[in-house]
Order: structure tokens, then C-alpha cells, then sequence
């Protein structure tokens, strides 16, 4: 194991008297022995509980109140930069009143104004607990308490004595306190040691359900902790799409811009590319967000998406059912950091709103944060209104213009594109779209074939043309387990139109038998 640094302790545990650090102590699984910092004046003991490594500071002997205890924080954060939050455990006198039963080994909790009664099951000796303390009412009428106002201690612990000088209704204003006495004229100190077990086992308690989170907040230099799961390598010669991957990037950085966003468009229009670079952009240009997709081609494919994020944010393990429920609260909260999700090919609409109502589909388990964007790529309009409330961007089904840098950027023979009556040509056979281009480049390149040549195939029966457009190709910005053709991609958008659309299904099967163009619409079926 490599040499623990300030950089790794995440919590800090801050106590007033070394009978609580004694108690901190006591509750940690493990003590770890990194050297002392040479510029830090407070003395630190380190150690391990529940996976969260914690730094254990207190006051020095005889020196109290809040000043004291701040000047020890400051000095924490600028050692420890990582720590995300600081617990202040110590022990205090109780004051009951009618609103609050505080009891002797009560811990209470001045922020959140709760009080948990951990040991209140103590077991109890042979002889009743009232008798022993009897013995010692002439040592509290010393103090001028009458005898016969003394009582046992169950009903001490209720009871709401009118001592001089009692703030009626008001608790211990500390962080985290176990309630060793009152405040009045009984305090004693016999239950300090017991009060500090008990604040500190109830500290420990607390951390157990919390989960660990490395990516802390470097409160020095301001900067996070920043994950990137993009599985897809960068296009070094992609071109196109660049008014869209533009509005896209401004879009994310409004600063009450909205949260989801969808990029729409025909399959093979480039969507993904578009998407994939919109990635590498914003990982260069802002150091802190951290970038994660998700490909969405079946349901398997994002529940292992959503393992892998769980894993690289470093969250504990949970049942494989709540891993969702578990990634949308740790990206809801601040330990989220800045992040953008990408959601590839959300195109099922089953898959992301459920096929009833008792079967939630993703929707519901996506993350809503200020610090944080979800970007959706998919062919399904309808389903990209549902998810980002008409926050679309669409990617035109012809851009010539984006068609013809295609070609110019990816063939190896830069002289073919000088053929500009051919290239315009293939271009419009092909629909000018950019996956059947870089396709059909691909091809060229390959079997080193002209333009002229590769129109000609094209041009032949169509079952030749089927089978060219349905060689699938290298391409480093494409996933590998996955066709990638012209052909595939078409068919992956036939098969979801008659899931979804039946009908429109049968007039595209009867329209591919009577010809691509100009068919009236009187001979469409009714």
C-alpha cells in the first residue's frame, strides 16, 4: 500500500477535551502512522472507520470555546485539502424542559435538533440503581438539595428541576454532544467518560451510513476530482456538424440553460460523431467536469453503463437493483461535482418512459443537478420532446455542404474529389448522408478504386448494392461490437417504425416495391 498523504483523509473529527479524543479513538477499525505535517501546530491522530480515512484533532489541555476551536479548522483545511465535512463530537450538560426529555447518556445533535438515546437498555446490577446513589445523598445536600427532593435516577433523568438561573427549553448548542450532566448546582464529572462513548459510538453510527465518496473538493486550490468514461476514440478528421456541436456547447454553458438537451436526426446523419467531439471539446476546455457515456442500443448495455459509473465515482456497493437509484443521488448532490451524461442512441421509448406504470423506465433514474447536463443523440423525436421538453436540436436529414467535406477529409486519393461531377453524383445516390459517405470512403480506399468505379456498383441490380452497403467498416469513433453499415443502421430504424408505427411500416414496404420518388398518394393503402 503506497504512503497515506493529508490529501487522502476525507473527514475530520474535532474534539474539545482528550477524553474524547480517547473515545474518537477507541471507535476507529483502524490506526494509520503517517508523519506529522511540519507546518501544522495541531496535533493529529489518523486512522480508518467504515473505508472513510479520518484525521482526529482536539484542543489543547485547558484551552476551550468556539475561537480556539476555529482556529483549529482553519488550520485542518489548509493541511487536509480533501476533507469534504468535519464532525465536532464532545460531551455537554443536558437542560430538560417540557419540549425536550433529555436524559443522561442522551447524544444530541444541535444542527439537526434530534436526540437519539443510544444506551437507553443499560443493564442494571443486582441491587436497584437508586439505593447506590442513596448512599450518597449527604454529599448533594452538601450542596443544598433537601433529602426529601431526592429521587431515583429514572425519574431524575425526566425530571424538571428549577434551579437557579435555568434557560428553560433550550439544548446543547455543539455540533454532536453526549449529555454527561445537568446544568445546575448537581454537575459532577462521573459521567463524562460514559457521555463520550456514547457521542462517539453515535458518530460512528453515522459514518456507517455514510457513503464514501473520493471525489472530494480540494477547498485550497477550488478544483474536483474529474472522471472521463467516453469508450470511443476522438476523429481526428471528422468535420461536419459543427454549427450543431457549437450551439450544443453553448447550450451546456448557460448558466440557466437547460439541463437535458437532445440532438435528433435520421440514423447515420451523425449524431454520435457529433456527439463524441462535443465530449473531447468541453474535457479540454473546462478541467473540472467530468464527462460519462452511455450507450443506449439495448437494455443490458446501460444497465452495465450505469456498474462502470458506479465503479469510477468510487460509491459503495449496493444490490444490482438500487445501483440506479444510487447513481441519481450521488450526481443530485454536491459530491456530484460538474458532469455531463451522454446518453447514445436513446432511441426506445419503452426502455426510457416504461412499457406500464409499474415498470419505471430510466427517466426516472436520471440525476437533476445545477451542476450538471444530460445530452440525449437519438431518431426518435418524440421520445427527445418527453425527455428534454423541447430542448432539441435537429440535425438536417441533407447538408451538401457537410456531405462534400466528408469525402475531401477522408480519402486517401486526394485527387478523386477533383472528379466534381462524379463526386456530386455519388453524393446524391447516396442521400448525402455522412455514414453511407464515410462508408462508402472506406470502400475506395480499401479496394483502391475510382469513383467512377464504385458509382458503377452502386448502379448495378440491387441486391449488389445491398451487399456493399452492408460490408461494415474500421472506424476508431464507432463501437466495435456493433455494425456500424448504412444497411444496419436502416434497419435498426425500419424494425423501431413497425414497433411503434405499424402502419407506416406497411406504406414503406409498399412504397419500396412501386419506386423511390414521386408516388401518388392515391396508391398508398387505406
Amino acid at each position: 500500500m503506497a504512503p497515506l498523504t493529508p490529501e487522502d483523509y476525507k473527514i475530520a473529527w474535532i474534539c474539545a477535551l482528550p477524553l474524547e479524543a480517547a473515545a474518537a479513538r477507541a471507535m476507529l477499525d483502524k490506526i494509520h502512522h503517517p508523519p506529522q505535517p511540519i507546518t501544522d501546530q495541531n496535533a493529529y491522530e489518523f486512522g480508518e472507520l467504515n473505508g472513510h480515512y479520518i484525521v482526529i484533532a482536539h484542543l489543547p489541555d485547558g484551552v476551550y470555546g468556539t475561537i480556539s476551536a476555529t482556529a483549529i479548522v482553519s488550520r485542518m483545511r489548509l493541511t487536509f485539502t480533501r476533507l469534504q465535512f468535519g464532525l465536532m463530537v464532545e460531551i455537554g450538560g443536558g437542560v430538560p424542559s417540557k419540549n425536550n426529555d433529555i436524559c443522561l447518556g442522551m447524544w444530541c445533535n444541535s444542527r439537526l435538533r434530534v436526540m437519539i438515546q443510544i444506551f437507553y437498555s443499560v443493564p442494571r446490577t443486582a441491587m436497584p440503581t437508586w439505593r447506590l446513589i442513596a448512599r450518597r445523598v449527604t454529599e448533594s445536600s452538601d450542596k443544598g438539595c433537601k433529602k426529601a427532593r431526592f429521587i431515583g435516577p429514572s425519574a431524575r433523568d425526566t425530571l424538571l428541576r428549577d434551579g437557579d438561573g435555568r434557560h428553560y427549553g433550550r439544548t446543547s448548542d455543539s455540533c454532536e454532544r453526549g449529555i454527561c450532566d445537568y446544568c445546575d448546582s448537581h454537575k459532577q464529572k462521573q459521567w463524562q467518560g460514559y457521555a463520550s462513548l456514547t457521542a462517539a459510538a453515535f458518530a460512528k453510527l453515522l459514518l456507517s451510513m455514510v457513503p464514501v465518496y473520493p471525489a472530494a473538493v480540494n477547498f485550497v486550490k477550488g478544483t474536483r476530482e474529474r472522471h472521463w468514461m467516453v469508450p470511443l476514440a476522438r476523429n481526428p478528421r471528422f468535420v461536419s456538424r459543427q454549427e450543431e456541436i457549437m450551439e450544443l456547447g453553448k447550450m451546456i454553458a448557460m448558466q440557466d440553460g437547460p439541463r437535458r438537451i437532445a440532438l435528433t436526426g435520421l440514423g447515420g446523419v451523425g449524431k454520435t460523431q457529433a456527439a463524441l467531439e462535443l465530449a473531447y471539446r468541453i474535457r479540454d476546455k473546462d478541467k473540472e467536469l467530468s464527462v460519462f457515456w452511455l450507450p443506449c442500443t439495448s437494455h443490458a448495455m446501460v444497465e452495465q453503463s450505469f456498474l462502470k459509473m458506479r465503479q469510477m465515482v468510487g460509491l459503495s456497493n449496493v444490490k444490482p437493483a438500487e445501483i440506479k437509484e444510487q447513481i441519481k443521488s450521488y450526481f443530485s448532490s454536491e459530491h456530484g461535482g460538474k458532469w455531463l451524461l451522454i446518453f447514445d442512441n436513446a432511441d426506445d421509448t419503452e426502455m426510457w418512459l416504461g412499457p406500464n406504470d409499474t415498470a419505471p423506465g430510466f427517466e426516472q433514474f436520471l440525476p437533476q443537478s445545477e451542476n450538471g447536463h444530460i445530452l440525449f443523440t437519438t431518431r426518435n423525436r418524440e421520445l427527445a420532446v418527453d425527455l428534454t421538453f423541447s430542448n432539441n436540436i435537429s440535425i438536417p436529414d441533407e447538408d451538401q455542404e457537410t456531405a462534400q467535406s466528408i469525402p475531401e477529409s477522408l480519402l486517401l486519393r486526394k485527387h478523386l474529389v477533383e472528379d466534381h461531377g462524379m463526386m456530386v453524383a455519388l453524393l446524391e445516390k447516396l442521400a448525402y448522408l455522412p455514414l453511407a459517405i464515410a462508408q462508402a470512403s472506406a470502400c475506395i480506399n480499401k479496394k483502391c478504386i475510382s469513383l467512377p468505379a464504385y458509382f458503377k456498383i452502386l448502379q448495378e441490380e440491387e441486391q449488389v448494392a445491398v451487399e456493399l452497403l452492408s460490408e461494415d467498416f474500421r472506424d476508431p469513433g464507432r463501437y466495435k461490437d456493433i455494425e456500424s453499415s448504412v444497411i444496419t443502421t436502416w434497419w435498426i430504424s425500419f424494425k423501431q417504425i413497425q414497433h411503434q408505427a405499424p402502419l407506416a411500416a406497411d406504406y414503406l414496404s409498399f412504397m419500396a416495391c412501386i419506386s423511390p420518388r414521386n408516388i401518388p398518394q392515391s396508391l398508398l393503402p387505406s
